[in-house]
C-alpha cells in the first residue's frame, strides 16, 4: 500500500514531526505513530550555542522513511551540531517498527567539533530495521580533544523478529550487488568512532545482517553487563569489531554470548517463515528475498569469519576481558576462531575469568603477547587448536581449564607455533580433549615442553589417532 501511495503522491517531506533550529530543545511524554516521510521521520534538528537536546519518555511506532539510498538520508531523529556544542540525552523511550533504507533507522548525529556529550538511557528498540548502521552511526570530530567527546549507553534492549525482518525485506525488492557489498563491508548495528565510550547493560536478540558493535579508535572503551542471546545471522559474520590505533584502555566485563547461529540454521528458519507468509506475499517477493539472502551468503564467504575481532598497532593499548561467558554457540564457519587478536604492539592484554561452554570451532586465534588467567573452556569443536591457537607470540596461560574439546586436525586443546622459551602454562588443567593429532596440545617449529614452561598442571586422558611433532 505504501509503495502505491508513493508512486501516486511522491513524498519529499523531511522532519515528519518538526524541523528545528535551536539552542535548546526538550520533548517529554510524547507519542509519534504512523508517520510516512522521505527522511528524518520525527525530528530534524540543527543546534546552536550549547546545543541542548533532551528527549524523555518518547514512544515511536510505525515510522517509515521512504528514501532508499544513503545520500542525504538520516534516522528518524537527525541532529546536526557541527557548528555548536552538543548535549544530547534520550531516556525512557521506546522505538517499535521504525524503518529506513540505506541509513540508520533510529539516530543520525553530526557531532560538535568542540564538545559532544551523548547519553542514551533506558531505551527499548523492537523490530527497527535498516540496511546500514541500523540503530546509529556516530563519528566524533578529530579536530578537538577526544576527552571532550563522550558517549554513554545504559540499559538498552534490542529485539529483531524473524517474521518482521522478512516483511521488511519484501518491501525493498531486489538489492543490487553494490548495495549488498556495502552492507557486508562497512556496516554495524551500532557504529562508533573516537571519543570516550561506555556501554553498560546492553542486550540484543534476534536476526542480524551486520555486526552488533563496530568501534574505531575510541580514546577509552568500557563494555559491561552485555547479553547477546539467541542471535541468528543471514550469513557468517563478526559480532564485535574493534580497531584501535590510539592510546586507549578497553575493558570487557560481565559479557555473555549465548546461542549464536549462522547461515546453516537461519536458512531453515527463513524457508519456514517464507512458507508461512506465502499467502500474504506474492511469489515474486519470496523469490527476491531468497535471492538477496543467497547473495549475502555468497559475498560473505570472501571474508575470514570470527565472532570478535580486535586489531591494534598501538604500544599503549590496554585490553582486559573479565567475566565473559560464551555459551552454546554454533560458529562452524568461524575460520579464525571466536576471538581474533591481531596486535602488532600493545601495553597489556589480560583475559580473566572467561567461560566457554559447548562451542563449535576454536576459541581464539592470537597474534602477539597475551595473558590468560582463570579461564574455562568446555566442549568446543574446531578444525585445529579448538581452545587456543597461537603463533609467533609470547603466551602465558595461568589457572585455566581446557576440557572436552575436539579438533578435526591438530591440537584438541591447544595448537602452538611458538619458541619453547616464549610460552608458559601454569596451574592449569588440560583433560579429555580429542584430535587427529595432538589430542591435548599440538606443537609446531621449536615448541616443546620443559620444566620451565609447564608448571603445576594436570594433563590427562587426551585422545589422538596419529602423532605429530611433539604431540601431547
Amino acid at each position: 500500500m505504501n509503495l502505491i501511495i508513493q508512486q501516486i503522491y511522491p513524498i519529499h517531506a523531511k522532519g515528519g514531526a518538526a524541523k528545528i533550529i535551536t539552542n535548546q530543545f526538550v520533548c517529554t511524554n510524547s507519542i509519534f505513530q504512523n508517520i510516512l516521510t522521505q527522511t528524518s521521520a520525527i525530528f530534524d534538528i540543527k543546534t546552536k550555542g550549547l546545543g541542548v537536546v533532551k528527549l524523555n519518555n518518547v514512544s515511536s511506532n510505525l515510522i517509515l522513511s521512504t528514501q532508499r539510498d544513503s545520500n542525504d538520508n538520516f534516522g528518524c531523529i537527525n541532529i546536526n551540531s557541527q557548528n555548536s556544542k552538543l548535549d544530547l540525552e534520550i531516556s525512557n523511550s521506546n522505538f517499535t517498527k521504525v524503518e529506513n533504507g540505506m541509513s540508520s533507522a533510529i539516530l543520525s548525529v553530526k557531532p560538535s567539533q568542540r564538545e559532544t556529550t551523548i547519553q542514551l538511557r533506558q531505551i527499548q528498540i523492537i523490530n527497527c530495521f535498516s540496511f546500514l548502521n541500523q540503530i546509529f552511526q556516530i563519528e566524533f570530530s578529530n579536530y578537538n580533544d577526544q576527552k571532550l567527546n563522550q558517549l554513554s549507553i545504559r540499559n538498552m534492549n534490542i529485539i529483531f523478529d524473524e517474521v518482521e525482518w522478512i516483511i521488511y525485506l519484501s518491501r525493498f525488492g531486489q538489492l543490487s550487488s553494490p548495495e549488498i557489498a556495502y552492507i557486508i563491508d562497512d556496516n554495524s548495528i551500532i557504529n562508533m568512532a573516537g571519543g570516550l565510550i561506555s556501554i553498560n547493560s546492553f542486550a540484543l536478540q534476534g536476526i542480524i545482517i551486520s555486526p552488533i558493535l563496530k568501534i574505531l579508535n575510541a580514546q577509552k572503551l568500557e563494555i559491561r553487563n552485555c547479553f547477546f542471546n539467541d542471535v541468528k545471522s543471514f550469513y557468517s559474520q563478526q559480532l564485535i569489531i574493534l580497531n584501535q590505533q590510539l592510546n586507549t584502555t578497553i575493558l570487557f566485563k560481565k559479557k555473555k554470548f549465548k546461542d549464536f547461529r549462522s547461515i546453516i540454521l537461519i536458512l531453515i528458519i527463513i524457508e519456514c517463515q517464507l512458507l508461512q507468509l506465502s499467502q500474504l506475499s506474492d511469489l515474486n517477493s519470496i523469490l527476491i528475498i531468497n535471492e538477496n539472502i543467497k547473495q549475502f551468503y555468497k559475498l560473505s564467504q570472501r571474508v575470514n569469519q570470527l565472532l570478535i575481532s580486535i586489531l591494534s598497532s598501538n604500544s599503549e593499548l590496554k585490553l582486559i576481558f573479565n567475566q565473559v561467558k560464551l555459551i552454546q554457540n554454533n560458529c562452524l564457519n568461524c575460520s579464525l576462531g571466536l576471538f581474533f587478536f591481531s596486535l602488532s604492539d600493545y601495553k597489556e592484554l589480560t583475559i580473566f575469568s572467561v567461560t566457554r561452554i559447548k562451542y563449535k570451532n576454536m576459541d581464539a586465534y592470537i597474534q602477539k603477547l597475551i595473558n590468560r588467567i582463570n579461564s574455562l573452556f568446555i566442549s568446543n569443536n574446531g578444525s585445529q587448536g579448538s581452545g587456543i591457537q597461537a603463533e609467533n607470540i609470547k603466551l602465558l596461560i595461568r589457572q585455566c581449564k581446557i576440557l572436552g574439546k575436539q579438533a578435526l586436525k591438530k591440537g584438541g586443546g591447544i595448537q602452538l607455533d611458538i619458541n619453547k622459551n616464549e610460552f608458559n602454562i601454569y596451574q592449569s588443567i588440560i583433560m579429555l580433549n580429542k584430535a587427529k593429532a595432538g589430542g591435548g596440545i599440538s606443537f609446531q617449529s621449536q615448541s616443546n615442553l620443559n620444566k620451565e614452561n609447564f608448571q603445576k598442571f594436570i594433563f590427562k586422558f587426551q585422545l589422538c589417532r596419529s602423532l605429530c611433532k611433539q604431540p601431547y
